[in-house]
């Protein structure tokens, strides 16, 4: 399941701005001028809605990594059909995703926080960007419960259900029981969303707090923590449970503060330089995701330690040629991270197709070409006018413009 603009100069957050800049403040609170969310929507949806061009700047690769990375973690969740292909590092995922998440905000709002973007503005920009295709997805498993309860082919005792079912309504962990094991059981990725969330409001009420010196220890100590995780876990695939819970916020911790970190480098000019075809880095991507899970924690360590920091920075430093089709994986990243295991296709295609799981990996191949079908079709025409909706409703500005034309 967010690229985005702008740029600052950053060896610490500006407190003050001249009278000559305020006109530049007002355009700063223009909601139409967010463009970022985890995972994103498509270059051309961004053009539509940046204001000026000073701030045009879109990462069309951090893009297609994102899309390549949610295209993983629905391998990972449908594996069943598709053997023999697996990705069995594609949980490190969402380490990604937190990485490029913090760079594409600081891109996004460090300039508009130092001028006078509130935390509380932030916050209900953020929440309108992340929180309808979410809905969508608890919409989305409400019917698929009601539909197993009602063919009697539902796991879910009434009682747990119900407790879930409130639990997921107001964003928050499970704590009943039920036969998915899970913070969100009903829409297992939706723990990672909950700390990006987090992460965002954290960011904004420290936002005077953020100097270099400071992401220096905060980006040492996440890192001490999630090697800790790592060693006493075994893995890093922790966060989505109440075993290991801590997982989700030193994973988050550790991913966002990079990826500012990056971003603020950047703009300083200060940043190495890594110059990557951007094709090869999403081959690249695949090949690390696809590493066996049973190499351990050394292996996840490295991967989030190292390679995927090197992937951001030479991500942001390497655009070509394809760009329509790095926007089209930017576009559909979110709404399928964010509802394919909500609405159980895995589920759901045996009930159609019989013996599914012999015809892997066809099958699996052809269920993911329907979730992207569907994930383009949400992002297109639903996630565009609620967000319209809600800008207009909640912050009193036009909102996002429908894009105008397709990414892909």
């Amino acid at each position: 399941m967010q690229v985005c603009t702008s740029a600052l100069s950053r060896s610490a957050p500006l407190r003050h701005a001249t009278a000559d800049n305020r006109a530049v403040r007002e355009k700063h609170n223009d909601p139409r001028r967010d463009a970022s969310f985890l995972p994103t929507p498509a270059s051309e949806f961004l053009l539509s809605i940046i204001g000026d061009a000073a701030h045009r700047r879109i990462f069309h690769t951090l893009d297609g990594l994102r899309g390549v990375a949610a295209l993983a973690v629905v391998v990972l969740h449908t594996s069943v059909m598709l053997a023999p292909i697996d990705l069995g590092s594609s949980y490190l995922a969402v380490d990604l995703f937190f990485m490029m998440s913090g760079i594409v905000i600081a891109h996004s709002y460090d300039h508009r926080l130092a001028a006078d973007l509130s935390a509380r503005r932030f916050t209900a920009i953020r929440l309108i960007r992340l929180l309808p295709l979410y809905f969508v997805g608890f919409l989305g498993a409400t019917l698929v419960q009601i539909l197993a309860q009602a063919t009697g082919t539902s796991h879910w005792d009434p009682a747990d259900l119900a407790i879930a079912w409130v639990s997921m309504a107001f964003m928050l962990p499970h704590i009943g029981g039920g036969p998915v094991v899970g913070l969100y059981p009903l829409n297992v990725p939706a723990w990672s969303l909950a700390w990006e969330i987090v992460s965002n409001v954290v960011y904004a009420l420290l936002f005077k707090w953020w100097t270099p010196k400071v992401l220096a220890v905060g980006i040492a100590v996440a890192a001490v923590a999630l090697v800790a995780v790592a060693v006493w876990y075994g893995d890093l695939d922790r966060g989505s449970q109440w075993a290991g819970w801590i997982g989700g916020p030193v994973r988050v911790g550790f991913g966002f503060t990079v990826g500012v970190w990056i971003e603020r480098r950047r703009a300083q000019g200060r940043l190495i330089r890594i110059s990557v075809p951007p094709v090869l880095l999403l081959a690249l991507l695949l090949v690390v995701l696809a590493v066996p899970a049973a190499w351990g924690w050394p292996k996840d360590v490295a991967i989030v330690l190292l390679i995927f920091p090197l992937m951001c920075v030479a991500a942001i430093q390497s655009e070509g040629r394809g760009v329509r089709l790095f926007a089209f994986l930017g576009l559909i990243s979110y709404p399928l991270y964010v509802t394919h295991a909500a609405f159980r296709y895995e589920r759901m295609l045996p009930q159609f197709w019989h013996g599914a799981e012999s015809a892997a990996p066809f099958s699996g191949i052809a269920l993911i070409t329907v979730m992207v079908a569907v994930a383009w079709i949400l992002a297109r025409f639903v996630d565009v006018p609620v967000r319209q909706w809600l800008t207009r409703r909640w912050l009193g500005g036009a909102g996002p413009r429908p894009a105008q034309a397709s990414a892909g």
